[in-house]
């Protein structure tokens, strides 16, 4: 494992007002959402109308208010871990909407004032962290990719193990094009003297961003997530994650503007335009209530704090 990984983000963390109000309204609708901001992908497509109206918005959606994600290696997924205050799991809601995998379900890892949200609304104990390390250890044994995703730009608010094949904003990025799910600022490092050619690093990737040509490795840089899986399956040690990639980031308090500006997109734009969604199409909200444990899942269900299921 590469010595030169460090916290790369400031984790930080706001119970303001808005915040709250929108990670409560998320949770109740989280489902219907995911389902609408999929249909408005689809959308995006449409000559003219996708291209010059839709996608630019989902566009200024995930970048400055909900699922502005970045991916990270274990190593730093850990160490986030191990400085958070609060942690609770939750189903994926791409696995439960889709269900295209029998990876484990119990992929949405809460953490700080989310965590906390979640197990007051829950009535939960939540997690220790070495609990939530050993669903993310196994995550990773499965071949899940880690987000560290923010709401209401920059507090982050949840740890997200994903798979290529139920992945929402994993599609929306590699389908539609959208500037989401945002690589990490790790790529790696081939010592091509190492490398025996097993080609173990090509077939795990799992953006097939690594290639065997003329007897030798090639990296598409631009397709390269820097989730570090190269590295851990390779058997002679011949990949290391180095820190190479700039991110420009702002991880700084939003301004009065840019919050009043979030506040009225909550109550006059999204709110409005899911619950009409909702009504056309349906809720399928439902799915979250009877989920269970997939056998790869090391998370079970546990009693509530008042001893209900």
């Amino acid at each position: 494992m590469s010595k030169i990984f460090k916290q790369s983000i400031q984790i930080l963390d706001n119970r303001s007002q808005i915040r709250t109000d929108f990670l409560k309204k998320w949770f109740a609708n989280s489902i219907d959402v995911l389902r609408f901001y999929h249909f408005n992908a689809k959308q995006s497509r449409i000559p003219i109308l996708g291209t010059y109206f839709i996608k630019p918005n989902l566009n200024l959606y995930y970048r400055y208010f909900h699922t502005n994600s970045v991916i990270l290696p274990p190593i730093e997924i850990e160490e986030i871990i191990n400085h958070s205050t609060h942690l609770h799991i939750d189903p994926c809601i791409c696995r439960v909407e889709y269900d295209n995998c029998n990876a484990p379900i119990y992929g949405c890892l809460r953490i700080n004032f989310a965590a906390q949200l979640r197990q007051e609304q829950t009535k939960s104990k939540g997690l220790s962290k070495e609990e939530a390390i050993h669903i993310v250890r196994n995550a990773r044994k499965h071949g899940l990719v880690f987000s560290l995703e923010q709401c209401i730009q920059p507090y982050q608010y949840n740890i997200c193990m994903c798979c290529s094949c139920c992945c929402l904003a994993w599609q929306l990025r590699h389908q539609y094009g959208l500037d989401v799910y945002h690589s990490g600022p790790y790529l790696p490092e081939i010592e091509e003297a190492t490398c025996n050619d097993c080609q173990e690093c090509v077939k795990k990737c799992p953006t097939n961003s690594i290639s065997f040509i003329n007897n030798k490795l090639k990296l598409e840089v631009e397709n390269c997530l820097g989730c570090g899986i190269c590295e851990e399956v390779c058997p002679e040690k011949a990949i290391a994650m180095g820190k190479n990639r700039v991110l420009k980031r702002k991880d700084t308090e939003p301004g009065p503007i840019r919050l009043y500006l979030s506040k009225m997109y909550l109550y006059l734009t999204m709110i409005p335009l899911v619950t009409i969604f909702k009504l056309l199409r349906g809720s399928h909200q439902f799915k979250l209530k009877n989920v269970n444990p997939k056998p790869k899942d090391v998370y079970r269900k546990r009693k509530s704090v008042g001893g209900q299921e």
